[in-house]
Order: C-alpha cells, then sequence, then structure tokens
C-alpha cells in the first residue's frame, strides 16, 4: 500500500491507537472489577438479611409460645369465639308488638288505592281524535347479523 502521507503523522496516529486501546482495557478492567466488588457485597448483604430474617422469626415464635404459655384461655376455642351477630330478619309481630296491640286498639290501615286526582279537560284542538293513527310499516335493519340477537323479531 503506497500512501502519500508524512511518516511522523502516521507514527503518531499509531501512538493515539495504542495509547486509545490500552485505555479502553483499563476502564473494561475497572468495570469488571467493580462489578465483581459489587456482587460479592451484594452476596453479603443477602447473607446477612436471610441470617437477620430467620432471627427475627425465631424470636417471634418464641414470643408467641411464651404468650400462649402465659393465656390460659389460648388454647379454649369456646373463649375465643367471635361476638355473635343477630342475622335473623323480623316478619311480622314481635313480641314488644303483641304487648302493644293488647294494651291499645288497632289502627285503622290507610287505603291501599291513591285516590286520583280530577281529571282535567283538554281544549278542544288538543283532544284525541276518534280514530287511531295509522301504523307505521315495520322497517327492516340494514345490516342483520345473525349473531346480534338485539336485531332479531323472535315474535315472527
Amino acid at each position: 500500500m503506497t500512501s502519500k502521507a508524512d511518516p511522523k503523522f502516521i507514527e503518531r496516529l499509531r501512538a493515539i491507537e495504542a495509547a486509545t486501546r490500552a485505555r479502553s482495557e483499563a476502564i473494561t478492567e475497572h468495570g469488571r472489577r467493580a462489578s465483581e466488588k459489587l456482587a460479592a457485597r451484594t452476596q453479603e448483604h443477602l447473607q446477612a438479611m436471610r441470617k437477620h430474617a430467620a432471627e427475627v422469626n425465631k424470636r417471634r415464635a418464641e414470643h408467641l409460645q411464651q404468650q400462649e404459655q402465659e393465656d390460659p384461655t389460648a388454647k379454649n376455642q369456646w373463649l375465643q369465639r367471635r361476638e355473635a351477630t343477630d342475622t335473623t330478619f323480623d316478619f311480622g309481630d314481635s313480641e314488644e308488638g303483641e304487648q302493644y296491640t293488647a294494651s291499645q286498639p288497632p289502627v285503622a290501615a290507610a287505603p291501599a288505592v291513591p285516590t286520583l286526582p280530577p281529571a282535567v279537560e283538554m281544549p278542544q284542538h288538543e283532544q284525541p281524535s276518534s280514530t287511531p293513527p295509522p301504523r307505521r310499516e315495520k322497517r327492516q335493519p340494514t345490516h342483520f347479523d345473525d349473531d346480534d340477537f338485539s336485531n332479531n323479531s323472535w315474535m315472527q
């Protein structure tokens, strides 16, 4: 390969390239060492956390066992039951209602059907005609889908 470049320039370029490679290798090695240190520290922290969790669980179990030994009713499930709530519905007269009906006369119930207000006459031009309005033809849907049940007329 014939080149017309100055030999000093080529030497300088090779020196810069070698320095750059050496710096790149040093950075790569530094990154690898930092990753290894970080991985080792992470493993140490993980082991310490597991050891601490085991100690906490052991202390908690000992504490619960001590509470059970101190509490005389700990094994008595009858004393640990929930408070019962009244979940029944009250249909008909209750005992209180029977007491009132015996001492007081029954009260008349309100009429079951409400009374309607008097009819208001409509003006002459708004009164309905005696002939019914003409029926509209059924429109067929423009798009019929067998799976769309809202468009199907099941009464035909």
